[in-house]
């Protein structure tokens, strides 16, 4: 599920010792975040002889990047960041879909926008 690794992904981008993140601080981790799979697809593409068709794993990274940026366009749903009490249950959650409902959450779009959203996510909640 991309929502968990996406979390997961987040969880690790936690600050030690643990602090609410900057507006800038959040934007770099998503972008880390969105550019994640970039050295392996370039991996990918220069494994592949000139001429041949893309692999199935090139097609997926890539199909995965496009809709995630499209999701950023409109608000990249993540835990809230900037709350120093919902990154305390961050860090000591353990990978379970329904125990991210105690965690608030947020929609950050390109233009920097952040707004609250809700758990579990609903479009552009």
């Amino acid at each position: 599920m991309l929502a968990v690794n996406r979390i997961l992904f987040l969880q690790d981008e936690i600050p030690d010792p643990l602090r609410p993140m900057t507006d800038a601080e959040v934007h770099d981790a998503i972008a880390r975040y969105l550019h994640r799979e970039d050295e392996t697809l370039a991996t990918i593409k220069g494994e592949r002889r000139s001429g041949r068709p893309k692999s199935t794993r090139q097609n997926l990274i890539e199909q995965q990047q496009d809709h995630e940026q499209k999701e950023h366009e409109s608000g990249l749903w993540i835990p809230d960041m900037q709350n120093e009490s919902n990154l305390t249950k961050l860090s000591n959650w353990k990978g379970e879909w329904m125990a991210l409902s105690c965690l608030s959450f947020v929609r950050v779009d390109k233009t920097g926008s952040i707004r609250e959203s809700a758990f579990p996510p609903k479009g552009a909640s």
